[in-house]
């Protein structure tokens, strides 16, 4: 996590990691990152990770609950946020318990 420009940068970060990752093997790409106190987050996944049943929105909502906020999106890409910055760890562990369990 870190500080962002904005929900939109973030958001194309997670698209070209995902892009530069590749179709090769199944990839999720989870972001967080912090804009003037408030937390995004963003998570991509490639076809690979969808045939597994990996999906990004119900993801990003999993991580944005835990930053106390909300979001959702497509299967391949979503984004959310929320409104507690300390919260962060919290996130992106929803996100890997959230990859166990599809």
């Amino acid at each position: 996590a870190g500080e962002v420009a904005s929900g939109d940068a973030l958001r194309e970060l997670a698209l070209e990691v995902r892009s530069r990752l590749g179709e090769d093997h199944p990839v999720v790409v989870a972001l967080v990152g912090v804009n003037d106190s408030k937390p995004s987050v963003v998570v991509a996944t490639n076809e690979g990770a969808r045939a597994l049943g990996v999906r990004a929105g119900q993801l990003v909502r999993a991580a944005a609950r835990a930053l106390g906020g909300g979001g959702g999106g497509r299967d391949d890409i979503a984004q959310g946020g929320g409104t507690d910055a300390s919260a962060v760890s919290g996130a992106l562990q929803a996100v890997t318990d959230g990859i166990g369990r599809p």
